[in-house]
């Protein structure tokens, strides 16, 4: 039972390892934009897949956190 455990923490842990890539952590472009809410200026990263065309609506995802920090 221990072996099925450390082994299945081991693969959990090398599944998430890749090299970096020229970009750094990610291939994506993003960018950081900035919008105005109640006199406080709030960042947010807005990010498009390659794939996407326009031509053809696609789920919003939002990713919201609490307790300060910065959008990155």
């Amino acid at each position: 039972m221990r072996l099925i455990l450390l082994l299945g923490t081991l693969v959990l842990f090398l599944s998430g390892c890749k090299k970096y890539s020229k970009k750094g952590l990610c291939d994506v472009d993003n960018t950081i934009e900035t919008i105005v809410h109640n006199n406080e200026i709030r960042n947010y990263v807005l990010y498009l897949p390659e794939s996407y065309t326009g031509t053809k609506p696609l789920p919003l995802l939002l990713n919201f956190h609490g307790y300060g920090g910065l959008a990155k």
